[in-house]
């Protein structure tokens, strides 16, 4: 019988340890986007001696048409997804797959939002979280001044958001969706919801361009008048941009390893990173967890900088650095890493 009341006390003790269960909130960062060169909000504008340049203005119709002789017309030359292409082509929403190793709990969604809910909408718009079947599982609003309260802040100027779904979904393939106001929307007043995204010339254009994020889910678009999704490499239009990723990134759960349970502790190392490296001027720290603090070292070990962060992203100014070569250090809830950090 004591034998018996053991057992039941060693049960009831597993249970409250898994009720006790503790869980980082993370911010999920596909490895060909943590690890891609080219973010809108990170490159180099316009630079002759850097073709990847080119892709923070779209200009991959201009390119396409002037150099490869293509028959494609402009979109537009901002350097996210948004206006123009909702404008010029008609675009309803957007929506960006995902695919986790996994099932994760997916709490919210990440992104920078530049624009402002139409004046006098009759409606809200939201980040709509998809399941694999395209059908809605979660939502949540817009907010109507974006991302920023600036009045007219550029990408890399406005801190990533964090907006929390009206519903916790346990997912392993799904969907982050938005709404894309129409131009009649903003008839009287607003300026237009627009998103940061990377992008990359298609193999097989004739500028033999490889810069950029290969990301092999091509996002989806919705056009006004279907219930249709269509991926972008199945777009006439868009079948340039299938190789892209839209900056709308999944917030999710990830247990804590303890002793009640059997969860891999993550390898730090391989979910954070510098962009782009080498750099000149600014550098931008993502990872997965939260960074407490940033270190930088010169070749010595000698501690250079320490700058605070609390945050997922940070772009930070290296102007001020000589030339050479750097370590770099985050330190973060579930541990430190090192990546080499080379300043031109």
């Amino acid at each position: 019988m004591r034998k018996i009341a053991l057992i039941i006390a060693f049960i009831l003790m597993m249970f409250q340890s898994n009720a006790q269960q503790e869980y980082d909130t993370i911010i999920y960062y596909p490895p060909a986007v943590l690890n891609c060169p080219m973010w809108m909000d990170t490159a180099e504008f316009l630079n002759p001696n850097d073709p990847s340049g080119y892709y923070s203005t779209l200009r991959h119709y201009e390119l396409l048409g002037i150099m490869c002789g293509y028959n494609v017309a402009p979109v537009g030359f901002e350097p996210t997804i948004g206006p123009n292409d909702t404008n010029k082509l008609n675009i309803r929403a957007f929506a960006q797959p995902y695919s986790l190793d996994s099932l994760a709990v997916v709490i919210g969604v990440a992104a920078k939002i530049i624009g402002t809910m139409p004046n006098m909408s009759p409606t809200w718009y939201y980040f709509h979280l998809l399941d694999s079947s395209k059908v809605e599982v979660a939502h949540v609003q817009l907010p109507p001044y974006g991302s920023s309260q600036t009045p007219c802040p550029t990408i890399f100027e406005i801190e990533q958001g964090k907006y929390y779904f009206n519903n916790q979904v346990l997912l392993k393939d799904f969907y982050i969706a938005v709404d894309m106001p129409s131009q009649q929307s903003y008839s009287q007043g607003g300026t237009p919801y627009k998103f940061d995204h990377s992008c990359t010339f298609t193999e097989d254009s004739c500028l033999k361009i490889d810069r950029g994020c290969y990301q092999y889910e091509p996002p989806y678009l919705l056009k006004r008048g279907s219930n249709q999704w269509t991926r972008f490499d199945q777009d006439t239009i868009y079948y340039y941009y299938r190789k892209m990723h839209i900056g709308w990134f999944p917030i999710i759960l990830v247990p804590r390893p303890d002793t009640s349970n059997l969860v891999k502790d993550i390898d730090i190392d391989i979910t954070w990173n510098i962009l782009p490296n080498p750099a000149k001027d600014y550098i931008k720290v993502m990872s997965h967890f939260k960074i407490n603090d940033f270190e930088i070292f010169d070749i010595r070990g000698i501690k250079v900088k320490s700058i605070p962060i609390n945050s997922h992203e940070k772009q930070i100014n290296i102007s001020y650095l000589p030339t050479g070569t750097y370590l770099v250090k985050i330190n973060t809830i579930r541990g430190s890493a090192t990546k080499k950090l080379i300043k031109e």
